[in-house]
């Protein structure tokens, strides 16, 4: 009698695993156009001090599906912030740019509300223009090196594999560490 309740129990828990299984794959199916719709991938952040005393923070990312380069800056400023975005693929394809005022400065109080906002982009004025094409410029050449300076900077002759081992000789194979490094071109997507 036992047995059989013991055998009951295991099926019944079993057929409850597989449903719940078979819940997830329809959930993970139906999050596969939320990943195709993700397709940025990040290349590098870093905050400047270029247009702000208050810094800008600016990230390089590629989408991997159209293979467009995306820079997109946040300067901030006592008195507002601005929001760029530049689409490239070996030229600008768009920028915009959207300016918050505030109401009073930030440094009385941190959470500022807006007074106005602004969008502007490449075909708003010629003065507009010239200006998103001179800041894109200036984001483009520091966060892309040329293809000159990075071939001078790191000789293909490095290119290959390396390992490490130390305390090879050790009794205690716990001491024993190895690290594997490879130098590779990658593909740029730049």
């Amino acid at each position: 009698m036992k047995n059989i309740l013991i055998i009951l129990i295991l099926f019944s828990f079993l057929s409850l695993s597989c449903k719940k299984s078979n819940k997830n794959i329809q959930t993970t199916s139906g999050n596969k156009d939320l990943a195709q719709k993700d397709s940025l991938q990040k290349i590098k952040d870093t905050t400047l001090f270029v247009n702000s005393s208050e810094g800008e923070e600016v990230r390089l990312s590629v989408n991997i599906v159209t293979r467009d380069s995306i820079i997109e800056s946040e300067v901030l400023g006592e008195m507002g912030k601005s929001d760029y975005k530049f689409v490239f693929n070996k030229t600008l394809k768009t920028g915009d740019c959207k300016t918050f005022r505030y109401l009073e400065p930030i440094y009385i109080n941190s959470n500022p509300k807006i007074n106005s906002e602004k969008k502007e982009n490449l075909s708003t004025s010629k003065e507009t223009s010239k200006r998103l094409n001179d800041l894109f410029r200036s984001y483009k050449n520091i966060l892309i090196k040329s293809k000159k300076n990075s071939n001078q900077s790191f000789n293909n002759k490095w290119f290959g594999k390396y390992k490490l081992t130390l305390n090879n000789n050790s009794e205690d194979w716990r001491n024993i560490h190895e690290s594997n490094l490879i130098l590779q071109k990658i593909l740029s997507l730049i």
